[in-house]
């Protein structure tokens, strides 16, 4: 879109120009040019201001907001031209040429549905034979599909039953893909239970057919176990008050027991009641291991005697962190050095065997620096802490109290008790100080 001037004579023959807007477009890959509009003859804005005008006008008939700041005058007379190409029916969005029309400056879209997840998922599990799977269980054709959309709701979009339901009918193509039938809302509860039913089933044949395709041995297995926190008065069999790993101890928890192979994959996965002791719950998982002999390892929670008796009495090998203090770095030259796979240098030493336990020293200075700054951030916390409470005892409004300052600390060295230890601590009827047992210098407070 573009001015064209073209020059006139007039009778009296006087010199002068016509002014149009012309529209180029194409036929079979020919250009060709049509007047959109005839401006006449009294046409009088500069020619270096025709580019700004027509892009003003291309910029309104597409639906595009002016800038403030444009000029009054262009603006003014682009909306004049607007309104008279709209009364004479000229659309923007009209094809110009023989080819389709693709509008390259707006989308629009209605009802819009997710497809790309959901394929790749459905091809993983294909290749895992779960629909096989499923059918041996009894699960009829609706059950099968539901129950697919519902694992693929899970690993996409993460939810309740509830959530699942509006995911897979609201904003994912699963049901299209599965030629399903759109389930009823407490279907997929029913669904649910009915995996959970057979889960020790499905999980072995799950991880045999995820073998089988993978080509892989199982050597090693970890065994390790979490937990989560729930909110509000719903009471339940397996919600219970213990240690929780996201500092919610005022909630009731569930954990989370899972049994991985050296690749990641899930051997193994038990619900627990919240309270579940870690040691009590390894031999329960070792004898869903259904009589393979991998190496376990796992954390110095779950390695107590009794554990590694057992593991012992069933043949079974393992690597775990020793329960004791950990020792100096031995001051000699390490027997081997290797890199992981994060490229973090390792130096490992021999301590000797005993009683069919080979010991071991490892050492990464990399891990040792991000120890050593965890150590030094809490200890900056705590002593500023103590000089938080020692600097209140002479301002208003601050705690000082002897029983209330004496609380405090007691809180500060449970909360700080990676360092409190370390420190000695005195509250006296005016103030309170800190030392550090392992540097007398280093003091905080009066």
């Amino acid at each position: 879109m573009y001015i064209r001037a073209k020059p006139r004579i007039l009778k009296s023959g006087e010199k002068t120009h016509t002014y149009s807007i012309i529209e180029s477009y194409r036929v079979h890959g020919n250009p060709r040019q049509r007047t959109l509009l005839n401006l006449g003859q009294d046409f009088n804005l500069p020619k270096e201001q025709w580019p700004t005008l027509m892009k003003l006008v291309r910029d309104g008939l597409r639906g595009h907001a002016r800038l403030p700041f444009e000029d009054e005058v262009l603006c003014q007379a682009s909306q004049d031209i607007m309104e008279k190409l709209k009364r004479k029916g000229y659309d923007v969005h009209d094809p110009r040429d023989d080819r389709d029309a693709i509008l390259t400056n707006e989308i629009h879209h209605t009802d819009t549905r997710t497809v790309g997840g959901e394929r790749v998922v459905l091809k993983a599990l294909d290749l895992l034979e779960f629909t096989q799977i499923l059918q041996t269980l009894n699960f009829n054709r609706d059950q099968i599909h539901w129950a697919i959309a519902l694992v693929v709701g899970r690993m996409l979009s993460p939810g309740s039953e509830r959530q699942t339901y509006d995911w897979m009918c609201e904003r994912s193509g699963i049901l299209e893909l599965l030629h399903a039938k759109r389930p009823c809302d407490r279907t997929l509860y029913r669904i649910a239970a009915g995996l959970y039913a057979h889960r020790k089933t499905i999980m072995d044949e799950l991880f045999g057919n995820t073998r089988a395709v993978l080509g892989f041995t199982e050597m090693i297995v970890f065994y390790d176990l979490t937990n989560t926190y729930y909110t509000g008065r719903k009471k339940g069999a397996f919600l219970h008050h213990g240690r929780s790993k996201d500092k919610r101890n005022d909630c009731p928890l569930v954990t989370l027991a899972m049994t991985l192979d050296a690749s990641g994959f899930p051997r193994t996965a038990e619900i627990l009641p919240g309270n579940a002791s870690e040691p009590k719950t390894l031999r329960t998982a070792i004898e869903q291991l259904n009589g393979d002999q991998p190496t376990v390892i796992m954390d110095a929670g779950i390695a107590t005697q009794a554990n590694l008796a057992y593991l012992k009495e069933a043949g079974l090998n393992w690597i775990c962190v020793q329960r004791t203090k950990t020792p100096p770095v031995p001051d000699r030259e390490p027997d081997q050095v290797f890199q992981t796979t994060h490229e973090m240098n390792v130096r490992a030493w021999k301590l000797g065997e005993n009683d069919a336990e080979r010991r071991v020293y490892l050492h990464s200075e990399a891990r040792q620096a991000v120890s050593d700054q965890i150590i030094t951030t809490k200890r900056a916390k705590f002593e500023a802490a103590i000089a938080h409470l020692n600097e209140g005892l002479t301002l208003p409004r601050r705690p000082k109290t002897f029983a209330v300052i004496e609380r405090k600390v007691g809180r500060l060295v449970e909360k700080y008790k990676q360092v409190g230890h370390h420190y000695q601590i005195q509250v006296v009827n005016r103030a309170a100080s800190a030392r550090r047992k392992d540097s007398p210098d280093a003091s905080v407070g009066v």
